[in-house]
């Protein structure tokens, strides 16, 4: 989060199906994932082509039941709180975390808005967004580095 604060923005995980921001430290060292609560499966700023064909195909092609759009945010960082009570040490450290960054999906009322106060109040940023934060685990490697 401090990163962010001092102009460290995460970027986008291309591979994604919704908006997921890598967030990185000052020393570019990889510190963690951003969620974003409006920019998840079925929301409505998720950036991801797929995403928008899940939206618009939905009613022919049910979705999973178990997932509420809007709250996989929570469902991540109560998988953590789970892990961590039963000390299981299977499910990385995550937290509801609020983040503003230029990279995350805003709508264009949004940033006309933050540019709009920015330009009559100096440090006026964009809203933050809340979703989950997962820390990244040291020596982790995707499935594709394994799938090669």
């Amino acid at each position: 989060e401090q990163a962010v604060k001092n102009g460290f923005f995460p970027t986008r995980i291309e591979d994604s199906s919704f908006g997921s921001y890598l967030v990185l430290d000052e020393e570019k060292n990889r510190v963690g994932i951003f969620n974003p609560k409006d920019e998840e499966e079925y929301a409505t700023r998720n950036p991801s082509r797929i995403g928008w064909l899940q939206k618009m195909f939905r009613l022919c092609c049910p979705r999973r039941g178990c997932i509420l759009a809007n709250q996989a945010y929570l469902s991540e960082v109560g998988a953590s709180i789970v892990d961590e009570c039963l000390d299981l040490k299977i499910v990385p450290k995550t937290k509801v975390a609020y983040l503003a960054s230029p990279t995350f999906n805003y709508s264009s009322a949004e940033k006309r808005k933050a540019e709009q106060q920015r330009e009559h109040i100096s440090g006026v940023n964009l809203p933050n967004k809340v979703g989950s934060l997962q820390c990244v685990v040291e020596g982790f490697q995707p499935c594709t580095f394994w799938l090669k």
